[in-house]
């Protein structure tokens, strides 16, 4: 685990911190690619191996996300259009 004081990242010791903290992280093929290009222009200081996509979706990244820096919210009404009768909502932000 990495442990990050607070702070601003003003360096390459701590882009490579941040860099090593976030691989492996990233759930979207936008963003991992984006990363990607990000690791190549910091091999010039420090090679980091990019690992793959994490498609895995579990309830604690969940439940970090929405008590970190999100909320969400699920609503349930009754609504004929549905063939159970009613319509499942969730918002997440």
């Amino acid at each position: 685990m990495v442990h990050w004081a607070s702070g601003p990242v003003e360096d390459i010791p701590s882009l490579v911190i941040l860099a090593s903290y976030l691989n492996g992280r990233f759930r979207t093929s936008e963003k991992h690619n984006a990363f990607v290009l990000f690791l190549m222009k910091l091999a010039k200081y420090r090679s980091i191996t990019p690992l793959p996509l994490n498609t895995e979706l579990n309830f604690d990244w969940l439940a970090g996300f929405t008590e970190g820096d999100g909320s969400f919210f699920i609503s349930i009404f009754e609504t004929k259009a549905m063939l159970s009768g009613y319509q499942a909502t969730l918002n997440v932000s």
